[in-house]
């Protein structure tokens, strides 16, 4: 259920992977393709996805149907421009969004918090990277 939306999410993002933004999307965590980057820094701007999306549950087993979590949206660059470009491109894309996934009800996706663009003290290259949470939500709905 989750990948599922993973899945509708990065499709609807896979506009900025060609065309004049040319930003590749990685999702990290729960990527089962292994897309997140790695082996040095990719080609600025890029997108980083990272779900945290726990499951509810008012059974002791199995799968139940509410999801209600969080889509951290991490934009990089090599400036303050490309992260800022990257941002403003994947909200364009994100806010207020509604998901289609087959036997959910997708809540649309509201932008819940952001932080500013900001150096990425961690990484070898100076990259500036700014972040927005999303939150999502779905439960059981028609096939």
């Amino acid at each position: 259920m989750i990948l599922d939306h993973l899945a509708a999410i990065t499709s609807r993002l896979a506009t900025l992977t060609t065309g004049p933004t040319d930003m590749a999307v990685h999702v990290v965590s729960v990527d089962p393709a292994g897309t997140a980057p790695t082996g040095g820094t990719p080609a600025t701007p890029y997108v980083v996805l990272e779900p945290r999306l726990p499951v509810e549950s008012d059974r002791m087993a199995g799968w139940t149907a509410t999801l209600n979590g969080d889509l951290y949206v991490r934009c990089v660059g090599r400036d303050w421009h490309e992260a800022a470009f990257a941002q403003e491109q994947t909200r364009a894309l994100l806010s207020d969004w509604r998901p289609t996934i087959p036997g959910r009800d997708c809540a649309p996706l509201r932008l819940f918090d952001s932080q500013p663009a900001r150096v990425d003290r961690d990484e070898p290259e100076q990259l500036i990277y700014a972040v927005d949470v999303y939150r999502i939500f779905s439960a059981p709905g028609p096939a």
